[in-house]
């Protein structure tokens, strides 16, 4: 007995078939490699993207008794700083030293909601390739600042202080200062009978800690 042969359209449709099989894995890995570009691109630039957005989302402090936002911002800041750099990569980090802060963030043109995370990447920016015995301080497009290495941990990081925004005479208009309810609350925070204080607590913990361990 003679074998049935398929017909033209049934050969056509069996064609089709395997066509569109075809077509639907290579479009699944079409769309996971541009996932992972996605995601690659936010890894790389989640310092400019969280510089841009933490402000818009963050509330500024309102009550000189609750830390608001520009504190959130700095502790971002250190996360972001630790998370994008290997362990023997210089870095530098906010340090949990409220008197220093307020000498950085009320005595001059520096808001930390707006310029908290781009003045620290800015800052690991300049370190990183300086061969220097002792790294004292750093300069960038726009802003200056302090810097002392930390003997604590393996890696290089390096603890911020007395920072400036730049004079140039190219830079964008200097925004405005930190706040006075912020202001006030590290001041506040600065003296040592204070320490213990509910609020100064709640900043030491959204600042975070320089080092992984």
């Amino acid at each position: 007995m003679a074998l049935e042969k398929d017909s033209p359209r049934r050969e056509r449709k069996k064609h089709a078939g395997h066509g569109a099989k075809e077509q639907g894995g290579k479009g699944g890995v079409v769309i996971a490699g541009v996932i992972v570009a996605l995601a690659a691109a936010g890894y790389h630039f989640r310092g400019p993207v969280s510089s841009v957005v933490l402000p818009k989302v963050l509330s500024r402090t309102s009550n000189w008794k609750t830390p608001g936002g520009e504190f959130a911002v700095l502790g971002w800041a250190n996360w972001l700083e630790k998370a994008g750099s290997s362990e023997d990569a210089a870095r530098c980090c906010y340090p949990v030293d409220f008197k220093d802060l307020h000498a950085s963030w009320c005595g001059g043109e520096l808001d930390m909601l707006t310029d908290g995370i781009r003045l620290l990447s800015a800052c690991s920016s300049t370190l990183r390739g300086r061969h220097e015995a002792e790294i004292r301080s750093f300069r960038s497009d726009h802003y200056e600042g302090t810097v002392r290495q930390s003997s604590r941990g393996n890696g290089e990081v390096f603890l911020v202080s007395q920072l400036k925004r730049r004079k140039l005479s190219k830079s964008e208009p200097a925004g405005s200062p930190t706040p006075a309810p912020a202001c006030k609350l590290m001041e506040f925070c600065a003296q040592d009978k204070n320490k213990a204080d509910r609020s100064c607590r709640e900043m030491r913990r959204q600042l975070g800690d320089c080092f992984w361990n």
